[in-house]
């Protein structure tokens, strides 16, 4: 009986587990949706991996004005073209700022005291090791070595106070651009070079004649790839030209 029982009560925690933390399903319709209207609540509960782990999370949907113009997959596109001491600054710099925007529990100070107290560390401390590289850099002669160990030590240096795994800021900005229902991924890019061509026939704008579900955020988006993948085909085609 007591077997039972503990079976059954496994059961319902499973259950309730599951209905936490399931995927969440594109609203019904074609368009462009906040992120509130494709996740249909304004905070949600995530399990996420957190460096070799993986923990719930409680994660507030933000609304148009606390998200950046840019979004996570253009910047990515220029960091593989340019890896930049900039873009990766951007990239690193967007990430936190979603965490500290939408996690909720714990909050993003909670989390990042966690992990201070576990470790040991402090940007305080981390900061002062870098200062002592640098300075060991400015001894050695100048050089490709040289050159690289520099950039190394600057990609270092802008992780400094960003102690939460890169993992789960990935994740925590993914889930903060409905990436998880967007259908923008999954778009060709013939797909986006046929709506550049429909807008100049028809007018509008490109995003109007693809079909999905998408963010406002993936409207800009959508219009300057399309325009982009165009040029990149027909070289020769005038910017007003209605034909193929």
């Amino acid at each position: 009986m007591r077997k039972t029982l503990e079976s059954r009560i496994v059961q319902i925690i499973d259950a309730r587990i599951e209905k936490i933390f399931a995927p969440d399903k594109p609203i019904a319709g074609d368009g462009y949706f906040s992120a509130e209207q494709l996740r249909g609540v304004t905070a949600q509960w995530k399990v996420v991996p957190f460096g070799n782990y993986y923990i719930p999370v409680k994660l507030k949907t933000l609304h148009a004005g606390e998200m950046p113009l840019v979004t996570l997959r253009e910047r990515s596109d220029e960091l593989r073209k340019n890896p930049s001491i900039e873009n990766h600054a951007w990239l690193l710099n967007t990430l936190e700022d979603y965490c500290k925007k939408a996690l909720l529990v714990p909050s993003y100070d909670e989390a990042v005291a966690v992990i201070c107290k576990e470790t040991g560390r402090t940007p305080e401390e981390e900061k002062i090791k870098l200062d002592i590289a640098f300075k060991q850099l400015e001894k050695m002669p100048d050089g490709p070595e040289k050159a690289a160990k520099k950039n190394e030590l600057e990609l270092l240096a802008l992780r400094v106070g960003m102690f939460l795994p890169f993992n789960f800021m990935q994740a925590i900005a993914f889930w903060c651009e409905c990436l998880d229902i967007s259908q923008i991924q999954s778009i060709s890019p013939d797909a986006l070079i046929e709506a550049y061509i429909q807008s100049k026939k028809y007018g509008k704008e490109p995003a109007e004649y693809i079909g999905g579900v998408f963010t406002t955020q993936n409207r800009r988006e959508l219009n300057a790839e399309a325009e982009r993948l165009f040029k990149i085909k027909y070289p020769d085609k005038k910017k007003g030209s209605n034909g193929r």
